[in-house]
């Protein structure tokens, strides 16, 4: 047995209003999903961490120049002892 060409468009019919209340849902999932994403504190965050990043940056290079005046200070100790004992 056949359907008609009516039934089979009725059918048709109940098939694309099922998908397109299935879309819905989903469409508010999706929805529902982005409205939890709080973009300020995500920008808030890597605002924050951008600026550690350039005190830790700063830091370094405070700690790199400390380390080449200590060189420079044991090196002078060296030259001294050295000439001392030359003397």
């Amino acid at each position: 047995m056949s359907l008609s060409t009516e039934e089979r468009l009725d059918a048709l019919e109940r098939g694309l209003l099922q998908t397109n209340e299935q879309i819905q849902a989903l469409i508010g999932s999706v929805s529902s999903a982005l409205a939890r994403i709080d973009t300020d504190r995500l920008d808030a965050g890597i605002e924050a961490n951008r600026d550690a990043i350039g005190r830790n940056t700063r830091h370094l290079v405070n700690i790199e120049q400390r380390l080449g005046g200590i060189e420079t200070s044991q090196q002078l100790i060296i030259d001294l002892l050295t000439n001392r004992g030359n003397n």
